[in-house]
This record gives structure tokens, sequence and C-alpha cells, in this order.
């Protein structure tokens, strides 16, 4: 039996639909022989609600930050991502310890990020195979 931990990203829904397509083929595939761990937090209840017969596991995380938005607009709110995105980073090198020693005590074979940058560093520390999976950069999200 293989092991993939699928970690999804907290910025709204669109990550964990796209997702759910992916985790149901590989659950089709591949069956009894893979063990798929969910890594999320923001969309937890909507991927349980849409996996119920998928034979998967759910862990709750944080993945990232997320896009904020201004009050009433369709425009980011920097001030607020950059307060959200320092208190991320501040726990970031015991964020990735945790995630290290997730990864190896599941004995994780493939990690698959809907792109979360939370698994690629210990992943790589520990020669596990790791793909990303997106429809757009972060970059041209957060350019401006």
């Amino acid at each position: 039996m293989k092991t993939v931990a699928f970690y999804i990203s907290d910025y709204g829904f669109g990550h964990a639909s796209r997702s759910i397509a992916i985790i149901r083929e590989l659950s089709q595939q591949y069956g009894e022989d893979l063990r798929m761990i969910i890594c999320n937090s923001f969309a937890m209840d909507f991927l349980k609600e849409s996996l119920t017969s998928y034979n998967v596991e759910f862990r709750k995380v944080n993945t990232d930050v997320g896009y904020v938005l201004q009050n009433n607009s369709m425009k980011p709110d920097a001030n607020e991502i950059n307060h959200q995105y320092q208190a991320f980073m501040n726990d970031w090198e015991e964020t990735l310890r945790v995630e290290k020693g997730f990864l190896k005590q599941n004995h994780v074979d493939l990690v698959i990020s809907d792109i979360s940058p939370l698994p690629f560093i210990p992943a790589k520390e520990l020669n596990i195979p790791s793909i990303g999976v997106s429809n757009f950069t972060w970059y041209t999200a957060y350019k401006d």
C-alpha cells in the first residue's frame, strides 16, 4: 500500500473542488492499494461531505494564508494579507518540523499539493516525491 498526503490550500473552495476530482479519480484507480490523507482546515467540512464514500483520512492543518479582500470590494487587503503572512511565518520553522514528523510517521510515499507551500520543504528533506497542482501562480495573485 502506498500513502499519499494531499495538501489543499486554505484559500477558498476552488482548490478543494479541483482536489476532490483528483482524489476521487486516484481512489477509483488504486482503491485499497492507496492510503490518502487529506490535509486542510478551511474547507474540511466540504471535503468530508464530498468524499464520504471514499476511503480517505482527514487531517486538520493550516496549509497557508488565504487571499484577503477589502470590505465590499474585489481588491486585495494588502495590510491584512501581510499581517496574516507574518503570523504564519513566525512559526514557519516549527511548522516545517511538525510536517516533516507527520510525513515520516505516516510513511508518506508521495505528496500532492494544490498549491500549499507547506509540504514541499519537508518532502524534499525526506526525499519524498512531490507534485504541485494549480491553475494559476501566486505571483499573479499577489504581484500588486
